[in-house]
């Protein structure tokens, strides 16, 4: 095999393990009826950087008006309606919805539906650094957050082998 060859294929290899990142699977442990996580702890939860493990992501849908018009802002996950679907078992936590408060009040609502392992849906605020509301899997909620202008808000999706649909909507409260 020649050098360019090898260079390639390390190259390739490289790509794939996404630049150093550690990709890995996290086993549902607690079996089929409990979907509370085992493994992934608050630090991985409100990380400022979250990052799924798992090689496939999930296909994410987006329509709606966006909530800032910042044309340097990353914000293809903001949209009034997002749909996340994990199209393979999902690992870590995805950032599915973000929101930037031009109100005081919002409210959020999402529907969850798990099929296998484990999952968490929370509202995370950058500002304090916290997890303001938990989302009840497969079914239907809706949180009514206030003290929210000019704060940062995310919709996560926390996995252990996780296979998931969830659609999130927010309503801005004047």
């Amino acid at each position: 095999m020649n050098i360019n060859r090898i260079l390639c294929l390390a190259l390739v290899c490289f790509a794939f393990c996404g630049c150093g990142k550690t990709m890995r699977s996290i086993p549902d442990t607690n079996g089929s009826d409990d979907y509370s996580l085992t493994v992934l702890g608050e630090n991985e939860l409100c990380a400022e950087f979250n990052e799924s493990y798992s090689l496939i992501t999930p296909a994410l849908k987006v329509s709606g008006n966006k909530s800032f018009t910042d044309d340097g802002v990353d914000d293809h996950h903001d949209g009034d309606y997002v749909v996340a679907q994990s199209l393979s078992p999902v690992s870590g936590v995805d950032i599915t919805q973000t929101t930037f408060g031009k109100t005081d009040t919002i409210v959020f609502t999402v529907t969850s539906t798990v099929t296998e392992g484990n999952a968490r849906v929370y509202l995370y605020c950058y500002e304090t650094e916290s997890i303001w509301h938990d989302f009840v899997i497969n079914g239907t909620e809706s949180f009514t957050a206030t003290g929210c202008m000019g704060k940062e808000f995310d919709i996560r999706v926390a996995g252990e082998s996780a296979m998931y649909s969830v659609e999130m909507t927010r309503e801005f409260i004047d």
